[in-house]
């Protein structure tokens, strides 16, 4: 009984195997790969002469920018690679084979030109010649390869005019073992294709041209040809007006609002070492998110940077103004040559006025007529006496206690006069006090209207000089 189980299956088998040999003998478009590839060798170019060379055209579709590393110079691109070649090896009528015009193949069984990306920066990325995408290969010989891929290329960036710049990034597309006498490479359009481009978020593309470059390279006899494809992208700045430019103009702001602080209070140091602060923490932001490169400084960069030396220098200015407001605790007189400057010059200039002309005016006038009325008393007293020493003939007939009483009274009203004269004069000196602190309270506030102006107008300056050098109207 097994025997006879065992029988049956190997011949049920047997005519399995038949039958499907039967199917696929059959089957046009198996016997034409058993007709194409029998005796064929991927390895060989195929030419019919030897010296001929294979012409291959090549042909770029960029499908998405993934990103622009600027600190490693790298762009990563998805991209999809079409070669277009012949070989006269694999053609066949496509009347002897049920009509079938084209066959999709592993690239496998077929030679494959060797294009590989220059520039690129991992070893397998750049390698055109290792997809697992199907070949098709037409009735008439030519060959169609297209297969997407994701590369990584070097980019040199300039970040001159940072983030108003405008790069060029570059693929070069090239032969690794044929010359151009074994390797003719060709572009199928100027430009690289752009239908299915997915616009980037950070960047726009302005330009993706093409050009065939025949190149002599100093390790081989022959030229070789490379395809060179330019990528013209510029930076969207949005992201970094809003994050970058705007914060540095409202730090340089607040650092002028901070001159409407009295010059005597000590909080508006404090609000300008703040901002400081607060630059040093935005160039630390700044800073990491470029290359760090010694060759050009980016334009964001010095404006920041003539920003900080703006608000040092008001720092510095705003310490030497609470300094001049005390410069009463020094007990010294304002120095003329400063006087005449801030009270003659840089007062009237500011439009200044000032409040201790009526005052000193007034106390003039006041120590004026004390003292004209102390000398004329003084002067008085003297002509008597003279008077009397002249009439000494008249004083002889005095009785000689009248003569003493005479001489005390004048005495006595000679130290009444010059004690006059001395609280005349103390009351002099307290009003010099008095006025010598308005001086200086006036003369730092005239100082502080003056630098408030140069930080302003410096800070405005510094801004429409960072605006004339953006290369090109950001509003378009």
């Amino acid at each position: 009984m097994l025997g006879i189980f065992v029988a049956v299956y190997t011949f049920v088998g047997l005519l399995g195997v038949h039958e499907a040999d039967a199917v696929r003998h059959n089957d046009h478009e198996h016997k034409l790969i058993k007709d194409l590839f029998t005796n064929y060798s991927s390895e060989v170019r195929p030419v019919i002469e030897h010296s001929d060379p294979v012409d291959v055209r090549f042909d770029l579709a960029f499908s998405q920018l993934v990103q622009l590393d600027a600190k490693s110079q790298i762009l990563t691109s998805k991209i999809w690679i079409r070669q277009h070649w012949s070989n006269p090896y694999l053609t066949w009528n496509a009347s002897e084979y049920g009509g079938i015009t084209f066959i999709n193949i592993t690239p496998k069984l077929v030679w494959k030109p060797d294009i590989v990306l220059y520039n690129s920066i991992q070893g397998d990325s750049g390698e055109m010649y290792n997809f697992q995408t199907k070949v098709s290969l037409f009735n008439d010989g030519s060959f169609q390869w297209f297969a997407p891929t994701e590369v990584k290329s070097i980019c040199k960036i300039d970040i001159t005019y940072f983030p108003f710049d405008t790069q060029t990034c570059t693929m070069v597309f090239g032969s690794w073992t044929y010359a151009s006498s074994f390797l003719n490479l060709s572009l199928k359009r100027d430009t690289a294709d752009l239908s299915g481009y997915t616009v980037s978020g950070e960047w726009d593309l302005l330009s993706a041209t093409a050009k065939r470059n025949v190149v002599k390279y100093s390790c081989c006899p022959d030229p070789y040809i490379d395809i060179t494809y330019t990528f013209e992208i510029r930076r969207k700045v949005l992201f970094y007006i809003n994050n970058l430019i705007f914060p540095i103009i409202a730090l340089a702001v607040l650092g002028m609002f901070g001159y409407f602080l009295p010059p005597e209070s000590g909080e508006r140091i404090s609000l300008l070492i703040t901002i400081m602060l607060g630059l040093s923490v935005y160039t630390l932001i700044f800073t990491e998110n470029i290359p760090a490169t010694s060759e050009v400084t980016p334009l964001l960069s010095r404006y920041s940077t003539a920003i900080m030396v703006e608000l040092g220098v008001s720092l510095i200015l705003s310490c030497l103004i609470v300094g001049v407001y005390h410069g009463d605790s020094t007990s010294k007189h304002m120095p003329r040559w400063f006087e005449f400057l801030v009270f003659k010059i840089l007062a009237k200039l500011f439009r200044h006025s000032n409040p201790m002309k009526k005052e000193s005016g007034r106390e003039g006038s006041q120590r004026g007529n004390g003292m004209v009325s102390a000398d004329r008393t003084s002067l008085y007293f003297a002509l008597n006496k003279r008077a009397s020493q002249d009439h000494g003939g008249a004083e002889q007939r005095l009785a000689p206690n009248e003569r003493q009483s005479c001489a005390s009274l004048n005495k006595k009203l000679d130290e009444v006069i010059t004690k006059l004269d001395d609280i005349l004069e103390n009351n002099n000196g307290s009003q010099d006090d008095d006025v010598r602190p308005k001086k200086w309270h006036f003369a730092a506030r005239v100082l502080d209207n003056v630098v408030f102006w140069i930080y302003t107008i410096t800070v405005i300056i510094s801004t429409i000089v960072l605006s004339l050098f953006i290369p090109y109207d950001i509003t378009s």
